[in-house]
């Protein structure tokens, strides 16, 4: 679909959508901009299922104090052109765009495109995080400080075995030849992991709905669901990666074995209304639930099929072993988010995976969202960390 033919965003006075070529990957950037370029750059990643959209407050008030903001769709999202629609059999090799230094070649050439070799300040939201933080590790001369929020930095997989820890997106803990998958099918009732079920061939089908109304409804009980406006969000550090600990997440994280995404939220809601107007207008969310039923989610999804678990896409990663984060680092988490603690372990442990990390930044009655539903506190944040504070 060409750009004229698409239904422009609801965006705030300041924040402006663009277009750039880039042969070099064979891509056409969509991103949103704010601010004046040739000014120090803050360059925002979003996650999933999002957009640079859910950027929009945050933009122009950073941009007011002297920087240019940029938040682009990455590969497989939103309008940057890309394969997102093929179907999950047809993929093969193009898989392979999504590996994480091929990722970090995607953003290296938009930020070429745009006329910079620094990034004054790197800010990656859920899986954005991971993109954000395998662009700090592989170009430190890039990126000057770097913020990671909802998803604590675990570090490249594919460690060597000599080495004293091996980390992964997921800890396999192995007992008796079985793993953590097979003891949570046996639960009562039996439960299955989010990130292994998006990783899948039903999954994206699962989330596109039937109709756009259906779709719409989907994407308003999966946001409320993570956000600070359901009540039932009260994360807590989870001892060890065990079934029954993690079975302790919502069903939004530990699924149903039966069943998909969509059905997990129906259950999960059971019958509360989702209401996120406090935080949400209804015309934005018609317009993010618009995107992902123009593009599909298989092309996002596709993320979590080369990085969840071991997966041949990961065998790159290897020759990071070791490396350390070496920019100032900051966590942001959002209070009554779940994917803090998601990872036993991991958040206790950040500090050891970064040379200059300046700890956690939590956001009082943030959920998930933390950009959408806290903006103003988010933009402190920021600018703080743009400021050279940290804190």
């Amino acid at each position: 679909m060409a750009s004229s033919d698409l239904q422009p965003l609801p965006l705030p006075q300041g924040v402006e959508s663009h277009y750039v070529r880039s042969p070099a990957n064979d891509l056409t950037y969509h991103f949103l901009a704010a601010g004046r370029r040739g000014d120090p750059l803050v360059f925002l990643l979003h996650g999933f299922p999002e957009t640079s959209f859910c950027w929009r407050h945050v933009m122009a008030p950073i941009a007011a104090k002297g920087y240019f903001v940029v938040a682009p769709d990455t590969r497989g999202s939103g309008r940057t052109t890309t394969e997102q629609t093929m179907a999950y059999t047809e993929a093969g090799d193009e898989l392979r765009q999504y590996q994480m230094t091929y990722v970090v070649r995607d953003l290296v050439v938009l930020l070429a495109a745009l006329g910079y070799s620094k990034v004054h300040c790197l800010v990656g939201h859920d899986a954005g995080a991971v993109l954000a933080a395998w662009l700090a590790l592989a170009r430190p001369d890039m990126v000057q400080r770097l913020i990671v929020a909802s998803h604590p930095y675990t570090g490249p997989a594919g460690v060597p075995k000599d080495l004293p820890f091996d980390k992964t997106d997921a800890p396999q803990q192995k007992q008796k030849g079985r793993d953590v998958h097979d003891d949570l099918l046996e639960l009562q009732p039996p439960r299955k992991h989010y990130k292994w079920y998006y990783s899948g061939p039903e999954a994206a089908d699962n989330m596109h709905c039937s109709s756009k109304k259906s779709l719409l409804e989907f994407i308003q009980g999966y946001y409320f669901l993570k956000s600070a406006s359901w009540k039932g969000n009260t994360p807590h550090p989870l001892e060890s990666w065990t079934a029954p600990e993690i079975a302790k997440m919502p069903l939004y994280y530990v699924m149903p074995a039966e069943g998909g995404m969509r059905e997990a939220v129906e259950q999960q809601l059971a019958g509360e209304a989702a209401d996120c107007s406090g935080w949400m207008t209804a015309d934005e969310m018609k317009a993010m639930a618009g995107e992902w039923w123009r593009t599909g989610f298989q092309g996002a999804l596709n993320y979590y099929r080369v990085t969840t678990g071991t997966t041949p896409w990961q065998k790159d990663q290897g020759a990071f072993a070791g490396a350390k984060l070496a920019m100032p680092t900051v966590m942001m988490l959002g209070r009554q988010d779940w994917g803090s603690y998601q990872q036993p372990g991991v958040l206790e442990t950040i500090g050891e995976r970064c040379e200059d990390y300046r700890g956690e930044r939590w956001i009082e009655d943030a959920g998930h969202w933390m950009q959408q539903e806290k903006p103003a506190e988010v933009i402190d944040c920021i600018l703080k960390m743009c400021a050279g504070e940290g804190r």
